[in-house]
């Protein structure tokens, strides 16, 4: 699988009304999109996420939907935001290698 990238963000006409949009290299998989979903919970319970984005983030198609989120408070959180994005490629890259592993075991 290929990984995913943040490429850019924008308040676009796509996104609900006060949100920031946050354009990715591709349309992530479905497994990547719910891991996407727990690494985002976790960030904020570990608030490497601020206080402030615990509305959550909602993947749609290649894009991250940030609600109630203004683009300069995106634009200052864009490392934390990386850092979701990272580390939700490194969860599903140990999951499909599990997967692997126990399909060569069987």
């Amino acid at each position: 699988m290929a990984l995913i990238e943040i490429v850019g963000f924008d308040l676009d006409q796509a996104s609900p009304a006060g949100a920031v949009s946050v354009k990715l290299s591709s349309v992530p998989p479905e497994e990547w999109v719910r891991f996407f979903g727990q690494a985002w919970i976790l960030a904020v319970v570990e608030r490497a996420i601020p206080a402030d984005f615990a509305q959550g983030a909602f993947v749609r198609g290649d894009r991250l939907i940030l609600p109630g989120v203004s683009q300069d408070a995106a634009a200052r959180q864009m490392g934390a935001l990386r850092h979701v994005v990272d580390e939700t490629n490194r969860i599903v890259a140990g999951y499909k290698a599990l997967q692997r592993r126990s399909h060569d075991a069987s």
